[in-house]
């Protein structure tokens, strides 16, 4: 279902930014975790992008909200970009 899309995709991300940039991001709150992210040298507008996507994740699986394929989309798309922009820098 859609929760377990928005989890498998933050958790995902959660697992490659520990390993890539060893960000203890599994146990993290997204707060917790937005917060790590921004000192990880990212852009801003990407950072910007994926902080929105990893809130609006917390909000399809803990508050009830009922995404559009729009959000779907995006949300797959940010995650997919800021891998590769984070690979592209090494």
């Amino acid at each position: 279902g859609t929760k377990e899309y928005y989890s498998r995709l933050t958790d995902i991300f959660r697992v490659y930014i520990l390993r890539r940039k060893g960000i203890m991001s599994l146990q993290k709150t997204t707060d917790d975790l937005v917060v790590q992210l921004n000192n990880a040298g990212m852009d801003k507008e990407q950072f910007g992008s994926l902080s929105q996507v990893l809130r609006l994740a917390d909000f399809v699986k803990f508050a009830k909200y009922v995404p559009s394929e729009e959000d779907n989309r995006v949300v797959f798309e940010v995650i997919k970009e800021t891998i590769e922009k984070i690979e592209q820098k090494g």
